[in-house]
């Protein structure tokens, strides 16, 4: 499964938020934010933010994650395309 990043723009009557979802489509997206307001835009932002899958793993041993915990939240980052 290959994902695209999105940030969709959501009013709830009084804010305007704005939420970076992961997604196969853009309508995928939308639906994921279903019934938290009023979707105003859905924009792709899969080439504008770029996630390093090395950066993610010093992070996370920095947090005192272990190998394993490392190697399975990086490995399916990158399977599914949101890291490089």
């Amino acid at each position: 499964m290959n994902l695209k990043k999105y940030f969709v723009y959501i009013e709830d009557g009084k804010n305007l938020f704005k939420i970076a979802v992961p997604a196969e489509t853009a309508e995928a997206a939308e639906k994921y934010c279903e019934g938290n307001g009023e979707i105003i835009k859905v924009k792709e932002i899969t080439s504008e933010v770029q996630i390093a899958a090395e950066a993610v793993a010093y992070a996370l041993k920095d947090r005192n994650f272990n190998e394993t915990e490392i190697d399975l939240v990086v490995r399916t980052l990158t399977s599914t395309g949101i890291a490089e």
